[in-house]
């Protein structure tokens, strides 16, 4: 385990003595592999006076799977009542985030499992790059809860090198000079951004990251909560469609709720 109090104090004090002695210097962080695991019981490895995950955690996780854990951290917020959520696990080296991804198992004492998503359907303990792909199409879709860092980690995520899209919901995002930025940035993805604009502080709540290697063209749709493009992956011409859908809601009624899925249906209907 890396101490982060201990070198965050040490860094409090490099402009005592980096500067003095090598102008215009600065301290680099050191590289980790991060690794996304999913199926984390929520329960037992939060802390529960932070709500991060706890130190416990990620000692047992680095000592029962052998590899040297430098931090964990949720993907995304948990939601309040949610038994299970996602967290990256950064590892020391190369080799360890290897190890987490080729093994067949990974020990669950801290509350740490993941379904194989390339399996034929049967649910097993085990490590896979992501949680929806399949032999020919490879798509993330992920509610971001407006996570600033975890939208960037998850975009600079080296297990989805080889994925084509990344549909994201209730991005992490502004407006600036009337157009909207999205937290994160990596060159190997093309973002394609809502139509529509929301009132308030986050103006759309659905994006899509498309991976550079893919020829895709937005379509434009009326919604803040749609966005839609076309696209061309191994010779076939797909619509790829990122879709917000409010949670259910005892402050609506239940035809208001049925409204807010029928609207998006039929909007989506007409692409296609």
């Amino acid at each position: 385990m890396v101490d982060k109090d201990r070198e965050a104090a040490f860094r409090q004090t490099t402009a005592e003595w980096l500067e003095p002695t090598i102008p215009g210097a600065r301290l680099v962080g050191p590289k980790w592999y991060p690794v996304k695991v999913d199926w984390a019981e929520v329960a037992l490895a939060m802390d529960a006076n932070s709500g991060k995950v706890s130190k416990s955690a990620m000692e047992r996780f680095g000592t029962e799977n052998g590899v040297e854990v430098c931090m964990m951290r949720w993907l995304g917020r948990p939601r309040p009542n949610g038994q299970h959520a996602s967290v990256v696990v950064n590892v020391a080296t190369k080799e360890d985030a290897e190890k987490l991804l080729k093994s067949e198992s990974v020990t669950a004492h801290t509350g740490l499992r993941t379904e194989n998503a390339q399996s034929t359907g049967k649910r097993r303990s085990g490590y896979s790059r992501a949680s929806v792909m399949n032999r020919e199409l490879r798509i993330l879709q992920a509610n971001m809860k407006r996570g600033r860092e975890a939208q960037h980690a998850l975009h600079n995520d080296p297990a989805l090198a080889d994925f084509h899209f990344i549909l994201d919901q209730e991005p992490g995002c502004f407006l600036a000079d009337g157009e909207v930025v999205l937290h994160g940035t990596n060159p190997r993805w093309t973002k394609f951004i809502a139509s529509g604009r929301r009132q308030g502080s986050y103006p759309v709540r659905s994006c899509i990251w498309a991976s550079r290697d893919v020829a895709a063209t937005q379509v434009q749709v009326g919604s803040a909560d749609i966005t839609a493009i076309v696209a061309l992956v191994g010779g076939r011409k797909l619509v790829i469609v990122s879709v917000y859908i409010p949670d259910l809601c005892s402050r609506r009624t239940k035809e208001e709720n049925l409204e807010a899925l029928t609207s998006r249906l039929d909007m989506i209907n007409e692409l296609v």
